[in-house]
């Protein structure tokens, strides 16, 4: 149905009458808007404003859904306008920073950016404040900007939490009505990991330090007076400096203020001198160090982290409602008096079953620890959901991120810490850009194991499945039950079955609904009805409620799989797509509407596929998912480069070339965006065969819609430039297209990954080691060799125990014992170390460090097993490769996406820059797919090294090129991309350039090694023969006359000379170079041992053989430092 809407573009004022069809998605729209107006870009959206007829806030209109989803009427206004604008945001300390923001993300994401650009290690636990002066009316009043002398009788009638003023996470800036010129208040609202904010963060700690000394000085937290004193005089100490008896007198105290630094519960006369004693102690204490300890002091007290929320409620055995203060941690929920602060109960997070919160109450169900709901009338019930799901959703995030958690003393045996889940159900009326409209005041419930044969489901949804007639039915249903999806089941509570069944049992049902979507999608393509498709509708719902089901109870019995969830989630929004599809096939039949209901099946195909990985636990290492993403992402900016190519191409060419271009066009647009949903879908789990197979598939069948498009013209194409032009794109496309191909073939496992990470570290020990044993009077080596050591000892414990839980009940022993060798051994090392650094010239120092460094590299060896110094050095360039792979293609992509900033000739010089990097880019990750499947192929390991060298150089000029273009650009957003992106590349490049180098050098440590190792039998021989000479024991060999053992000595000693000096030469050139020398060299040593033995047993005097035999071991002693000395 066309719809005509009023179209004003913000940035120039006009106004055009457009006409669109109701089914155009948000991002189709813009498109269209774009090719017959050339207003907007990639940083406009769509935004529906105000309408104060009604009382509803502005809103941005999300790509991906359509002007019906949205049920925009014919004759609207609906702007365009850039997503990007400045936010200005006020620190505690009045501090105000400007900040550039997508206004068109929600609030959560918006915090997070700030977060990032302020360095913040958890901005997760941060949230905004709109000030009391920028008060947004409520939706629904007039949308009219207030006066600020009106707004204070506003904030009178808000509850006591909201006017604290925290913005939805969910939702964005306008549709809270904030408006351009408001500020926001960035604080603290969630306290999970306050115990690593250090000194090492300077940024949080003044963040939170600020914060606390308001939270201290205004009484929120009850302190001793003891206390209080102690807290103002580490603020004194923070503002004014050490305490000088000449300037901070009493005068100076009643002229600053200063008892209002203590907290008003204890502000009263005769507090200067307790005040100046505690000063006094702080004597040459810095500013960080004292806003350290100011928040270690707060975070002591009992109140600190806890969120209180007024209300009243019925005390067990209580008939009467009592005042209640509700208290909400990471931890427990505390119910507390108000006046006398008396816990009169206590409840641990992870015993919360579920909550729900109305407009005036707030009930909490603490199913079997707690005989009967816990309900609180309060006006605060929004303000205390937020504040629970803000806490869970942080729990569940960092077991997302970091998986099990593995915690280790000093080498002990590791035991596992899981996080339990918990969920709430929010019964309200919910207004949200995801849905463009309210749901009722019913709420949606969540049932923990029950609900009828739907468990986790609301109770009514076999009622709705039942009276399902048509898509449009269906997809309502669906709706429901992803919103049912929001909330997970508690941990443990799945019913009799075992993890693996229901794993199981969820493929099952994945498969079933795969079958009954195929059948939808045949009856679409052969063109039936929508009369005849809305026959699939229920039969299609029922199975998705089965499967999210299904996933629910695996995921709860799966110590809260989140990724289940994910997956069953990213298969609902397929299915629901593939029923649009279908039925605007049916309702408008044109090759549009059929490629788009093809390019639906083609990603509910993919996230089946991903979701039975997911439940079979094939989970792909990141390094692998950011390689294929990145490899898409290259495939979309190339693809889209050949369309606009052959299009300047054909358009002066006849009517043929040109109708060629355009279907070719289509194909090759319909192929890109079933590569990048592929890639989308896949990418956590593309170790899996099938979900390989999706991708390669898509990718080649891409690469035939590009020969197509280039075949189909190239006839029509009369002019050479615009030949060549269309050569270089489509050999680009292939070039991309085959590394994205490659890139899916080597994924690996997060096992396999582990392993790699595992050999990689011990490499980096070893290398410190070698360093380390050369180190003798450098204290400067000794130091940053000790620095690695301890820096890679984290990082393969890590690896090891990640392994080591995947492993076999052997393996694992052995590398837990290996980690518990290593820590202690380091340990000692790191001890010796010191005294060997403060005194260069003590031998006996450097000896026992040399030891204990020994020991360090034998530990890492029994961690390694049976991989070589080889491998894991080309394990470290494998992963390394992997991460510039990644970065470059994307720095690729971001080029060739600013051309609309950019003069032909910049752009033009960019552009070339990025093509010489993306075609050796490829060959990287061809290399690396060949090294990954014959990991001991010594061909396939030079040609990665090859490979990695070979694209140094272009990938460092396309990095300098970019730069240069930044400052050219116009959209900020598109300058931080840019710089981000080669700044990526360049670390990345740093990295595999000294894995590469550590590469070439491991050959000749491998070899220094194992002569090395001879030479220490050889040594340990002399050494027994020294002893029984020094105790008359010493056996004369027969035979032997002593002019013939001189002259055996003497040439032994001109090999050993021959061969010192040019293992001396080769040690000059390179480290690597050595191995063939130091080979030579200790043979000759060993030749010299026996000779000195030879002369030792000619000489009767004990004296005399002592000494012939100690003289031989000052040389082997001088041997060796020579060797470990050219090593370094």
């Amino acid at each position: 149905m066309a719809l005509q809407l009023k179209i004003l573009f913000t940035t120039t004022g006009l106004t055009k009458t457009m006409r669109f069809t109701q089914t155009m998605s948000v991002s189709e729209t813009l498109r269209d808007i774009k090719d017959k107006t050339n207003e907007g870009g990639r940083d406009h959206g769509l935004f529906q404003p105000p309408d104060e007829k009604i009382g509803r806030f502005g809103r941005w209109l999300r790509p991906d859904k359509t002007l019906l989803f949205y049920d925009i009427k014919a004759g609207e206004t609906i702007e365009v306008k850039k997503k990007h604008r400045p936010l200005k945001v006020k620190l505690l300390d009045e501090t105000v920073k400007t900040v550039m923001i997508d206004e068109s993300e929600p609030v959560s994401e918006i915090v997070e950016m700030i977060g990032k650009k302020m360095g913040l290690r958890n901005p997760e636990e941060f949230a905004l404040q709109y000030n009391e002066e920028d008060q947004p009316p409520k939706e629904g009043d007039t949308l009219k900007k207030k006066k600020k002398k009106d707004r204070p009788s506003v904030l009178k009638k808000l509850p006591s939490a909201e006017a604290k003023g925290w913005l939805n996470p969910t939702q964005t800036l306008v549709e809270q009505g904030l408006l351009d010129d408001s500020v926001v208040t960035l604080k603290k609202k969630f306290y999970v990991d306050d115990d690593r904010v250090d000194r090492s963060d300077p940024v949080q700690l003044h963040l939170v330090y600020v914060q606390c000394h308001e939270s201290v000085v205004k009484g929120d937290h009850p302190v001793t007076r003891d206390e209080a004193i102690a807290f103002g005089a580490l603020q004194c100490q923070i503002v004014y400096g050490n305490f000088d008896p000449t300037k901070h007198n009493k005068s100076f105290y009643k002229e600053k203020k200063l008892e209002d630094l203590i907290s008003k519960t204890h502000r009263s006369k005769g507090l200067y001198d307790p005040l100046v004693q505690e000063w006094k102690k702080l004597v040459n204490m810095s500013e960080v160090n004292a806003k350290y300890r100011y928040v270690q002091l707060c975070r002591s007290l009992k109140t600190y982290g806890i969120t209180y929320y007024r209300g009243k409620w019925k005390p067990k055995g209580k008939k009467r409602l009592e005042e209640l203060m509700l208290g909400v941690t990471k931890e427990n929920i505390i119910c507390m008096h108000p006046e006398t602060r008396q816990i009169e109960e206590e409840h641990p997070l992870i015993h919360l079953k579920r909550w729900a919160a109305g407009p005036n109450s707030f009930t909490l169900d603490f199913g079997d620890y707690r005989d009967e709901y816990i309900i609180i009338g309060t006006p605060d019930a929004e303000a205390i959901s937020q504040q629970l799901a803000g806490y869970i959703d942080i729990l569940l995030k960092k077991r997302k991120d970091g998986g099990v958690v593995i915690e280790d003393d000093e080498g002990e045996r590791a035991t596992e810490e899981h996080v339990g889940t918990v969920h709430g159900l929010a019964i309200q009326s919910v207004t949200t850009s995801d849905y463009g409209g309210t749901w009722g005041d019913q709420g949606s419930s969540a049932i923990m194991g029950g609900g009828g044969q739907f468990p986790g489901l609301s109770p009514g949804m076999a009622g709705m499945l039942g009276s399902i007639g048509n898509l449009v039915d269906a997809d309502n249903a669906i709706m429901s039950m992803m919103n049912d999806l929001l909330i997970p089941l508690p941990i443990g509570q799945h019913g009799g079955k075992t993890p693996e069944q229901l794993r199981q049992e969820l493929c099952n049902l994945n498969n079933a609904l795969a079958a009954a979507a195929g059948a939808l999608i045949r009856d679409a393509g052969n063109g039936l009805p929508r009369s005849e498709l809305n026959k699939h509708a229920g039969g299609l719902a029922t199975n998705l409620a089965n499967l999210i089901s299904a996933a629910k109870l695996a995921a709860a019995a799966n110590g809260g799989d989140i990724s289940l969830l994910d997956g069953a989630k990213a298969v609902s929004d397929a299915l629901k797509e593939l029923m649009n599809a279908a039925g605007e096939l049916a309702d408008n039949p044109s090759a549009l509407s059929k490629a788009r209901l093809l390019e639906a099946a083609a990603s509910l195909q993919a996230t089946s596929a991903a979701l039975n990985a997911t439940a079979q636990g094939k989970y792909a290492d990141e390094d692998s998912k950011n390689l294929l993403l990145a490899s898409a992402a290259a495939v979309a900016a190339a693809t889209k480069d050949l369309m606009n190519t052959s299009a300047n191409a054909t358009a002066s060419a006849d009517p043929g070339t040109r109708n060629a271009q355009a279907e070719g066009a289509r194909r090759v647009e319909f192929g890109s965006g079933k590569v990048n949903a592929t890639a989308e879908a896949i990418a956590p789990v593309a170790v899996d065969p099938t979900c390989q197979k999706y991708m390669v598939d898509a990718a080649r069948a891409l690469t035939d819609s590009c020969g197509g498009l280039v075949s189909g013209i190239q006839a029509g194409v009369r002019d050479p430039q615009q030949r060549n032009d269309l050569a270089r794109a489509a050999k680009a496309a292939t070039e991309a297209l085959q590394q994205l191909v490659n890139s899916t073939l080597c994924v690996g496992s997060r096992t396999q990954a582990n392993r790699e990470a595992m050999a990689a570290a011990a490499f980096e020990i070893q290398d410190a080691v070698a360093r380390l044993m050369s180190s003798e009077g450098n204290p400067n080596l000794i130091i940053t060799a000790s620095r690695s050591v301890a820096s890679a000892q984290g990082q393969l414990i890590q690896a090891a125990k990640s392994v080591a839980n995947e492993s076999d009940p052997e393996e694992k022993n052995r590398l837990f014992k290996g980690v518990a060798d290593l820590t202690a051994a380091v340990k000692n090392m790191l001890a010796t170390a010191s005294p060997a650094a403060n005194d260069p010239s003590d031998k006996q120092a450097h000896k026992t460090m040399r030891d204990a460094a020994t020991l360090v590299a034998d530990a890492t060896k029994h961690i390694l097993g049976d991989i070589t110094t080889r491998e894991a050095a080309m394990a470290a360039l494998r992963t390394a490769s992997k991460a510039v792979a990644a970065t470059t293609s994307t720095l690729v992509a971001d080029c060739k996406g600013v051309g609309s900033q950019l003069d032909y000739e910049t752009y033009s010089s960019l552009v070339d820059s990025a093509n010489q990097a993306a075609s050796p880019t490829a060959g990287l990750v061809a290399a690396v797919k060949d090294s990954w499947t014959s990991p001991t192929n010594p061909e396939y390991d030079n040609r990665l090294m090859h490979a990695a060298a070979a694209l140094a150089r272009p990938a460092t000029g396309l990095v300098a090129v970019s730069r240069s273009c930044v400052t050219k650009l116009k959209d900020p957003q598109s300058k931080l991309q840019l710089n981000t992106a080669a700044t990526q590349v360049t670390d990345a490049l740093k990295k595999m350039l000294e894995a590469l180098s550590a590469v070439k050098e491991s050959g000749g440590h491998m070899e220094v090694d194992e002569a090395l190792e001879a030479f220490a039998a050889t040594a340990a021989d002399l050494d027994y023969a020294l002893l029984s000479a020094q105790e008359g024991n010493f056996a004369a060999m027969p035979g032997q006359s002593r002019e013939g053992a001189l002259a055996i000595l003497k040439r032994a000693a001109d090999q050993l000379r021959d061969a010192s000096d040019d293992l001396v030469d080769k040690a000059k050139v390179s480290p690597q170079a050595m191995g063939a020398p130091a080979k030579a060299t200790t043979s000759a040593v060993g030749q010299v041992f026996g000779a000195a033995k030879a002369v030792a047993s000619t000489t009767d005097e004990r004296v005399a053989r002592v000494k012939i035999l100690s003289s031989a071991k000052d040389v082997a002693s001088a041997i060796e430092r020579l060797i470990n000395a050219g090593r370094a």
